[in-house]
Parts: C-alpha cells; sequence; structure tokens
C-alpha cells in the first residue's frame, strides 16, 4: 500500500513537473517582428559621401567637390512608425508625401502609391544614392562620357524615437 501511494505522489508530481516543462518554452518566444525597432523615429540628413570613378584622373577632384556641393535631399526628413508606415518632406515647406517601409536585411523600401524606391539602412544610418553623372558633368562642362560613375550618397541620422 505504502508503495502504491509513493508511485501515485511519484506520478503526480512527475505530471505537474512536465506541464511546467512543457510550458515554459512559450513564455520564451519572442514574436517575429515585422520592422526592428531601431527604424522607428525621425531622421533628418547628417552626412554625405561622393562615390566617383573617372577616366582622366586629373578630373576626379573636380567631380568629387561638384558631388558634394550639390544640395540633393540635405533638408529631407524622415519619419518611421511602428506600424510599418512612413512620411517623407523633401524640405520643411515641402508637401508631404506618406507610404509604407519594409526592412530586409539592410534593404529599406519605402513605396507610396506605385512607387519604389529602395536604400540601405545600417543599424544606426539610412544611406540614400543619387546617380549624378550627367548633372555634374553639365555643371563641370565635361563630356559624359568622361565620368564613369559619380554617386552622391546622403546619410541620414536619427533624432528622435
Amino acid at each position: 500500500m505504502k508503495l502504491r501511494k509513493f508511485l501515485g505522489l511519484f506520478l503526480c508530481t512527475l505530471l505537474v513537473s512536465s506541464a511546467f516543462i512543457a510550458c515554459s518554452s512559450d513564455d520564451d518566444e519572442i514574436p517575429e517582428e515585422k520592422h526592428p525597432v531601431t527604424i522607428f523615429g525621425t531622421w533628418k540628413y547628417d552626412k554625405k559621401e561622393a562615390l566617383v570613378e573617372v577616366k582622366d584622373p586629373e578630373i576626379e577632384k573636380a567631380v568629387t567637390d561638384a558631388i558634394l556641393g550639390l544640395d540633393l535631399g540635405e533638408s529631407n526628413i524622415y519619419v518611421f512608425s511602428v506600424d510599418g508606415k512612413f512620411k517623407f518632406k523633401e524640405a520643411l515647406e515641402a508637401e508631404e508625401v506618406a507610404g509604407t517601409y519594409t526592412v530586409d536585411g539592410e534593404k529599406l523600401t519605402l513605396t507610396s502609391g506605385e512607387d519604389s524606391n529602395t536604400v540601405t539602412f545600417k543599424s544606426d544610418t539610412i544611406y540614400v544614392s543619387n546617380d549624378v553623372k550627367s548633372i555634374v558633368a553639365k555643371q563641370l562642362d565635361i563630356d559624359e562620357t568622361e565620368i564613369v560613375k559619380a554617386i552622391k550618397v546622403n546619410g541620414f541620422g536619427e533624432m528622435t524615437r
């Protein structure tokens, strides 16, 4: 009789502990988020870079300076919300553009209506690239074929969360 009581108590203890073990893993699961937390907030322009490749090395500095002198996107502001929506303003007085966004690794895709644009997102900076070869060639009054690559990259850092 004691053995039966002991086995019954042992089985109850075993069942109760297995219930706790089975449920504990449910608490540890974190739902997969659609958007990383680090993208939420307001982002403003904070740095620029020129990616240059030219046929004649003597014009490389002039092309680089021309790219860095362009005021393309330097007054832009991006606002990303938790629900996958964004707002964009080219300048303080410009009309606001709204849409949705998705993040896939370092690719941040912004969609507004039928327009879609993919930019690079790395932890604390959004990088927006613009091919400015024809603009720079006109500005410097040189043949566009002399410039292999002229890209202005604007970096946007987070202002608020």
